[in-house]
């Protein structure tokens, strides 16, 4: 039986405060990255992997210094950095033992190349398939 091939990428934020490498198995190139069409996900621009966390290295302090948005069942953290706002991904935390990474936080990638799936995430994702932006704040 043959192994998959996998590659790693280096990756972060605009500004450089966090920056991370990740491993995916099979690479980029092929696999569908995920438009989920969740409001957050359109929101954040997110087209998303999902890389086991053992194949996620942040470097340094970097995952401490993620700031991080929670929505709807608050159960999944969505990081961003607080300094230039890059939308990085989603820390699945207890729900599965991966993150959701943010194609685009990747660093020298063709977008124009890749194989985009496009999943209708308001029916899927959101309680009883409603666009959630802008009306779950909460002042805590």
């Amino acid at each position: 039986m043959a192994t998959q091939q996998s590659k790693m990428y280096g990756a972060g934020c605009h500004c450089g405060y966090i920056t991370f490498k990740i491993t995916l198995t099979p690479p980029l190139e092929q696999q569908q990255p995920n438009d989920c069409g969740c409001s957050i996900c359109r929101r954040n621009g997110y087209l998303l992997v999902y890389p086991l966390k053992t194949d996620v290295q942040f470097h340094g302090e970097s995952r401490q210094r993620c700031a991080e948005y929670r929505f709807n069942a608050k159960n999944r953290a969505h990081l961003f950095c607080p300094k230039c706002g890059s939308a990085l991904g989603i820390d699945f935390e207890k729900i599965a033992p991966k993150y959701g990474i943010n194609v685009r936080s990747l660093n020298g990638v063709d977008m124009g190349s890749l194989n985009i799936r496009k999943d209708d995430g308001v029916q899927t994702m959101e309680p009883e398939g409603v666009d959630l932006s802008g009306t779950t704040y909460t002042e805590e």
